[in-house]
């Protein structure tokens, strides 16, 4: 599995908490922290829909969302708020809580003039299956994993400049 991240991330997931603060279930912990709502609230979704997750990719380079370079280039720049891209790996263990959903339906709404993110997020959420049954029929697949990932089971893979990243090209993956 591979997470993407910043620098300033990175560095982060070095300290206990979230970003040297202290949080009620990882006060002292160190390491790749889930913190951004799978979806929001307000959707009518189960409350687990709206669950704290981190987000990862199955392949280092994940050549489905390359392809679509829009969804690919937004989402590069939504998680690299700094200069540098970090890119993390680690296998998940049997009792990580771990998904694959397919970010196309998020992605869909998120291009239209007339959204309708009820639907998409239903879709998005409907999409949602245990990473061990996954079987390579995703446009987008994304993994999301609601569970914390200790520091030391993140391997540093690549840092690099996000736009000599996104430059295809220099694609320092290729």
């Amino acid at each position: 599995i591979y997470h993407y991240t910043d620098q300033k991330a990175y560095f982060g997931m070095q300290t206990p908490g979230i970003d040297g603060k202290t949080s009620e279930r990882f006060e002292d912990f160190t390491g790749l922290i889930p913190q951004l709502r799978f979806i929001p609230i307000g959707y009518g979704l189960p409350k687990e829909a709206t669950r704290d997750v981190s987000f990862a990719f199955i392949e280092k380079e994940p050549k489905s969302w390359i392809k679509y370079q829009e969804f690919w280039e937004n989402t590069i720049q939504h998680i690299v708020r700094g200069e540098k891209l970090v890119i993390l790996s680690f296998n998940l263990k049997p009792s990580d809580i771990a998904y694959i959903v397919d970010r196309i339906f998020f992605e869909n709404e998120r291009i239209k003039k007339e959204s309708n993110w009820k639907e998409g997020y239903e879709k998005y959420w409907g999409s949602r299956i245990s990473i061990h049954d996954y079987n390579q029929n995703y446009t987008l697949p994304m993994v999301i994993i609601e569970n914390g990932i200790k520091f030391k089971r993140l391997n540093l893979e690549l840092t690099v400049d996000k736009n000599e990243f996104l430059t295809f090209h220099n694609h320092p993956l290729a």
